[in-house]
């Protein structure tokens, strides 16, 4: 958990699941998140002993290792639990 916690990682890390992007696709995709905090979070994402994220300097785009790649059941779990959390909850109003 140290390694995806605090309020973006999780987030960013998310958002690279379905493509490669570059800084500028993230920070559109990401609501709230400013250039700042972007970079701080992609940063440590790519630390060498994380090395959640990897970057690719010629593309000048972000996307998931191949260590990061075995949070993405997890993360499919979560969202698909969130959908019916929303769910369940649009029924009770």
């Amino acid at each position: 958990m140290d390694l995806v916690g605090g309020k973006w990682k999780g987030v960013i890390l998310y958002r690279l699941m379905d493509k490669p992007k570059r800084f500028s696709e993230l920070k559109q995709s990401i609501t709230g998140i400013s250039d700042r905090m972007l970079s701080l979070a992609l940063k440590e994402l790519e630390l060498e002993q994380d090395r959640l994220l990897l970057k690719d300097t010629e593309a000048r785009c972000y996307q998931l290792s191949e260590l990061a790649e075995f949070l993405r059941p997890a993360y499919l779990a979560m969202d698909e639990w969130g959908r019916q959390y929303q769910q369940r909850c649009a029924e009770c109003e």
